[in-house]
């Protein structure tokens, strides 16, 4: 939704002129002040609609942390897994080594 301003340049450079501002600056600021007035201006709603359309956004932004959460946590037992056994597999055959080099003795 938007909302066009209703705005009355005549009547806002002569209160420029009645404080002061002379006329060509007071006639410039008005149709500054008129094409921005012109070009859509966003309402309340406008403005609480993309609020929430932001907020949508971040909470799906946290689920998919949360499920990167989750796969980190997975791959990182697995790596342990594949650590603890890799350790327990050079245990092995270190031991092995050493009882056959303590046979051929």
């Amino acid at each position: 939704m938007t909302l066009h301003v209703l705005f009355d340049k005549l009547t806002y450079v002569d209160r420029l002129k009645a404080a002061g501002v002379d006329e060509a600056q007071a006639r410039a600021h008005a149709e500054g002040l008129e094409q921005a007035f012109r070009e859509e201006v966003a309402t309340k709603t406008d403005l609480n609609d993309g609020l929430s359309a932001v907020r949508r956004e971040i909470e799906a932004v946290r689920g998919e942390i949360e499920a990167v959460r989750g796969e980190i946590k997975e791959a990182k037992f697995q790596l342990l897994q594949w650590i603890i056994g890799a350790i327990g597999f050079q245990t092995v055959v270190i031991v092995g080594a050493l009882v056959t080099l303590t046979k051929l003795r």
